[in-house]
């Protein structure tokens, strides 16, 4: 094990971080399935007209059955978490949204943390934790129910990144602690982890061994940061003399956040392809924290080329901040907006591949209709 410096100034930062993760998406079409005993067409042959919020099944659990939903198998099944009955150990399932179909993929004897969809949505990484000072990572593939890997990491936290470009590969950082950290990459295929230098524990993979991050300076506190790439011991700077307080990826789009201007109330959103030639960018009101920028809720509609996101009607501070949300749909390249919902909660949001519905809030228990502008319960629990 090689030693890192404390990251005692991002603090903040990390508990957000941890749990948003990258997402990876691609479109695979969506083929609505009825109820067996609906049919499209009447006697008269003419087509019946069906909303899609109308034809959803809730799924409904007890209150302490339902852990979370960790998000989309495909275009119309969900991946979800339930705990036990008895409070030993939880199970992960697939769920079908129109059909109410339900399959188990997963079971752990200890409580499960974080679910993770592999970039194909073939293969699901569970993270579950039967003490403080460890967590085990298991990887399934969800067609066959095989187990391609399982491995107890000694750390207090964990961070799983799935690399898109190639599913085989998934960048796991331990955090410990005293707040250092150690980065492996797990090679599926191989079924073992190799121990990789970054020089940040925050990193988004280009592919090719490059990796994407935010050049933050551990020992100084800041707010933003230069964007670098490293490979192999070396740095290069993108966007020179920017700096950005969040970075995300998808496959072959990425974007970083900053400050506009030299003001305090706008983020700026800019997006780019991987050879970093510049795709599009729009303005936000900004929110503080204490000690940093608050970065909104958001998901990419990838074949859309459309960002969901919560935004606030105006700039200020978080902890004191009563003037709204608002769930906006914004072009990435052109920056024009649509709202969909106003006003909104601010509240986690993760769209389905073809973008046309989207999970919202806190467990992401609810999903949202996006061509009806519709918001209904996904999951229905009870206290009995």
């Amino acid at each position: 094990m090689f030693s890192k410096k404390i990251w005692r100034f991002l603090l903040p930062l990390l508990a957000v971080l941890l749990i948003s993760g990258c997402r990876f998406f691609f479109d695979s079409g969506l083929s609505v399935r009825l109820h067996s005993d609906l049919s499209l067409f009447d006697r008269s042959g003419e087509e019946k007209s069906f909303s899609q919020s109308e034809m959803l099944l809730p799924l409904n659990l007890k209150e302490q059955q339902f852990h979370s939903v960790a998000g989309w198998l495909d275009d119309e099944e969900i991946i979800y978490v339930e705990n036990s009955a008895d409070g030993i150990g939880s199970s992960v399932y697939a769920y079908h949204i129109f059909s109410g179909k339900k399959k188990s993929l997963f079971r752990s004897e200890n409580p499960i943390l974080t679910v993770t969809i592999s970039p194909s949505h073939s293969r699901l990484l569970v993270i579950s934790s039967a003490s403080d000072d460890q967590a085990k990572v298991d990887v399934i593939d969800v067609k066959s129910l095989a187990a391609l890997y399982s491995k107890t990491f000694f750390a207090t936290e964990l961070s799983a990144v799935w690399n898109p470009y190639d599913e085989n590969e998934i960048l796991i950082t331990s955090f410990y602690e005293d707040w250092t950290y150690e980065s492996e990459l797990l090679h599926i295929d191989q079924k073992r982890t190799v121990l990789v230098d970054l020089p940040q524990p925050f990193s988004v993979p280009l592919g090719g061994g490059e990796w994407l991050m935010l050049d933050w300076d551990t020992e100084t506190p800041a707010t933003a940061a230069p964007l670098i790439v490293w490979r192999e011991g070396k740095e290069k700077r993108i966007f020179d003399g920017r700096e950005f307080y969040h970075v995300n990826g998808w496959k072959d789009v990425f974007v970083a956040v900053g400050v506009k201007g030299d003001g305090r109330d706008v983020s700026d959103f800019t997006f780019f392809d991987r050879n970093f030639h510049a795709i599009g960018s729009f303005a936000v009101p900004l929110l503080s924290g204490y000690s940093e920028w608050i970065v909104p809720y958001y998901d990419l509609l990838e074949n859309r080329r459309q960002l969901l996101i919560v935004e606030p009607k105006s700039a200020g501070v978080q902890d004191s901040y009563k003037g709204g949300f608002r769930l906006v749909l914004r072009d990435i390249r052109e920056g024009k907006e649509e709202t969909v919902a106003d006003p909104a909660e601010n509240l986690p949001v993760d769209c389905s591949p073809n973008g046309r519905y989207c999970l919202y809030g806190y467990r992401l228990e609810n999903i949202l209709f996006l061509k009806e502008k519709k918001i209904l319960p996904l999951v229905v629990t009870d206290n009995i």
